[in-house]
C-alpha cells in the first residue's frame, strides 16, 4: 500500500465509523439514559467513553517512537477483528469508564465528534509516514496507521454494543 491509500484508508474508516454512531445514537434523551442492566453501560455511556477513548488513543501519538519494522498488514486485518468481536466482554480501563459527565446524547455525541474531528484532521493534515510510528497500546505493540484503525474499530464494536442496548427488555419497555 502506498501512503496516499493509507491515508484514503483511513479516512473512509474514520468517517464511516462516525457516521454509523450518529445513526446508532440518535434516540431521545430519555432512552439513550436506559442501561439493560447493573453491569451494563447506557448509549449515553457508551458514547462518552467513545469520546474519551478517542482523546486517549489519539495523545499514544505524541508518546509514539520510531518504529523501524516493516508494516504487519496481518495485523491490519487482526485490529478490525478484535475491534468488531463483541463475543467476550471487555472491561474498560478505569481512565475511559463513563463518568456520568452529560446529561444528553446530543452533548454526549459532540463531546466525541469534537475527539474524531481531530483525528481526521490530523489524517488529513499528516504528511509522516505514520507506518513509521511505533505505539504502545494494551492490544499490542501497532504502527500509527493502525492506532487510527483500532479508533475506527473500536466505534464500530460500540455501535454493536448500542444495537444490543437497543434490544434490550429494559430499553425495549422503556
Amino acid at each position: 500500500m502506498t501512503e496516499a491509500t493509507d491515508k484514503a484508508t483511513l479516512l473512509q474508516r474514520l468517517l464511516e465509523s462516525e457516521a454509523a454512531l450518529v445513526q446508532a445514537v440518535s434516540v431521545p434523551d430519555e432512552l439513550a439514559s436506559v442501561c439493560p442492566d447493573a453491569n451494563c453501560w447506557s448509549i449515553l455511556h457508551i458514547t462518552e467513553h467513545l469520546g474519551m477513548t478517542e482523546r486517549g488513543m489519539f495523545g499514544r501519538l505524541e508518546t509514539a517512537e520510531t518504529n523501524p519494522n516493516e508494516p504487519n498488514l496481518a495485523f491490519d486485518e487482526k485490529i478490525t477483528h478484535i475491534g468488531h468481536d463483541r463475543t467476550g466482554k471487555r472491561n474498560a480501563p478505569e481512565r475511559v469508564l463513563p463518568q456520568g459527565k452529560f446529561s444528553s446524547i446530543k452533548d454526549a455525541l459532540h463531546f466525541f465528534q469534537q475527539a474524531r474531528q481531530e483525528s481526521i484532521d490530523f489524517v488529513e493534515k499528516n504528511t509522516e509516514d505514520l507506518r513509521g510510528k511505533k505505539i504502545v497500546h494494551p492490544i499490542g505493540e501497532m504502527d500509527g496507521h493502525q492506532l487510527f484503525l483500532l479508533m475506527s474499530a473500536h466505534a464500530e464494536r460500540h455501535v454493536k454494543q448500542i444495537e444490543e442496548v437497543k434490544q434490550s427488555p429494559a430499553y425495549q419497555a422503556a
